[in-house]
C-alpha cells in the first residue's frame, strides 16, 4: 500500500520503488551489490555523507573521493576527471550535500550523471527542504537511483524507512 501511495505521488510506477529499514540499508546493499569479485571502486564527495565511504570501506571497496570546491560547490569537472580516471563501479551525491548543505547545480550534476557508466546515487534525503529533485531524469538514465528517507523532514527516524526510486 505504502509503496502506491508514493508511487502516485512521486508519479513513477510501484515498481520503480524498494522499501527498506533505512536508506543506510540501501546503501549497505548497493555497495555490497557493486562490489563484484572485490573490485568494487565507489566515487563520494569530499566532505559528504560518511556513511557512503564507511560502507565502502567496511566491504572491501576503494574510496575514490574527489573533494568539493571553494565554499564548498561541486567541482563537476573534477568528478568527471575522476570518473574518466578511476572508472568507479559506483557513485554516490548526496543533493542537497551532507553536512554542508549546498544544492548542487541541476547543469553539473547532469554533466556528472550523463558522463557515469556505473549506478549512479543521488541522495534527497534532505529534498523535503529544498524541493530540487532529479526523478525526472529517471526515463533518460537507466543508471540513476534517488535516495530518500522519511527520517529527516517527517521526523521518524525511530520507524527506519527509507527508500530508492530508480
Amino acid at each position: 500500500v505504502l509503496k502506491k501511495k508514493l508511487a502516485k505521488t512521486l508519479h513513477v510506477m510501484a515498481d520503480q520503488i524498494a522499501l527498506a529499514n533505512g536508506s543506510n540499508v540501501i546503501i549497505q546493499a548497493l555497495v555490497n551489490a557493486t562490489n563484484i569479485r572485490n573490485k568494487g571502486r565507489v566515487l563520494v564527495l569530499d566532505p559528504s555523507f560518511p556513511v557512503y565511504a564507511l560502507q565502502a570501506e567496511l566491504f572491501g571497496c576503494q574510496v575514490i573521493r574527489v573533494p568539493l570546491g571553494e565554499n564548498f560547490l561541486l567541482a563537476h569537472e573534477a568528478v568527471i576527471a575522476a570518473i574518466k580516471k578511476e572508472n568507479p563501479t559506483l557513485i554516490f551525491i548526496a543533493n542537497p550535500n551532507a553536512p554542508t548543505g549546498n544544492l548542487f547545480a541541476k547543469e553539473s550534476l547532469y554533466k556528472i550523471v550523463k558522463t557515469a557508466q556505473c549506478l549512479t546515487v543521488i541522495d534527497e534525503a534532505y529534498y523535503p527542504y529544498s524541493n530540487e529533485t532529479l526523478i525526472d531524469w529517471l526515463g533518460e538514465f537507466q543508471h540513476l537511483l534517488i535516495l530518500r528517507t522519511f527520517s529527516k523532514a517527517f521526523a521518524l527516524a525511530g520507524v527506519r524507512l527509507g527508500y530508492a526510486i530508480a
